[in-house]
């Protein structure tokens, strides 16, 4: 997604933008990170949005650099971990392989150290493959040889299920035929292909969602080896405001891929 895009969100995001580590049932991602924590090692937080992952990287990890492509994230990523001061703040671009940045033309780049570990949270989801494969390059090309790289993406199962409960849920309020499938899944005009390749809308916007044998593939494809991919499992409010009391589980989730890099 553009610049611009993320930009114009920054305003709204902790209300337009799922917080997954918060809403972690399982706190999956937090024991993660801990379980990889080393005081004298570097830390990649790409695509760091407004910066909720900012406070556990820096207390697990010497150092921690914090990218993203909208410098109004970055700003509320550095407000929202103002007390850890082992952050290094970089504008860029992660589909550009040359990830630098610069302010004004005698600037020099801020260079990006390789890491020990790295998280890239709901960030390949873009609908071209492209951008997703120049993305997962850049996170690797700055990775040390056997660091770890978590992945967080949107399931393809999981949304299919969500869409199943809803169907339930309009069945259970009398509605049936066109009426129950008003609200369900809003799929393009080339719903058929883009299903195929798990491109389903989030809030109007074009989203790559990932099977779990997909995800073992992506990283297998990228020389990465697959260490454990895991539902990071969230409350039924992540999908709707107000769940009807029986809705319990199985919740909804995402996939959380660990990888090392070979």
């Amino acid at each position: 997604m553009k610049q611009s895009y993320w930009n114009n969100i920054a305003q709204n995001y902790n209300t337009q933008i799922h917080d997954s580590i918060h809403t972690d049932k399982n706190n999956l991602i937090r024991r993660t990170i801990k379980k990889y924590a080393n005081p004298s090692h570097h830390a990649l937080d790409l695509g760091c949005g407004p910066g909720k992952y900012l406070p556990y990287l820096a207390a697990a990890f010497k150092f921690v650099t914090a990218i993203d492509h909208s410098q109004k994230l970055l700003n509320l990523a550095k407000s929202h971990a103002a007390s850890h001061n082992n952050i290094q703040y970089i504008r860029a671009n992660l589909a550009n392989p040359k990830v630098e940045e610069k302010k004004g033309p005698k600037a020099r780049s801020k260079s990006i150290r390789k890491a020990n570990f790295a998280t890239l949270t709901n960030v390949l989801i873009s609908h071209h493959q492209s951008t997703r494969t120049r993305i997962l390059q850049t996170a690797i090309t700055h990775l040390k040889p056997k660091a770890h790289l978590l992945i967080l993406v949107p399931s393809v199962e999981s949304t299919l299920y969500t869409n199943h409960i809803l169907l339930k849920w309009n069945h259970a309020a009398g509605l049936r035929g066109k009426s129950a499938r008003a609200e369900t899944l809003n799929l393009s005009p080339n719903a058929s292909t883009d299903l195929l390749k798990g491109i389903i809308p989030i809030d109007s916007i074009p989203t790559k969602h990932y099977l779990a044998e997909e995800l073992h593939h992506l990283a297998t494809d990228h020389s990465l080896n697959p260490i454990d991919i895991k539902k990071v499992q969230y409350p039924w409010t992540s999908e709707f405001t107000e769940p009807p009391p029986w809705l319990n589980e199985p919740y909804p989730w995402d996939w959380l891929l660990l990888a090392q890099k070979a």
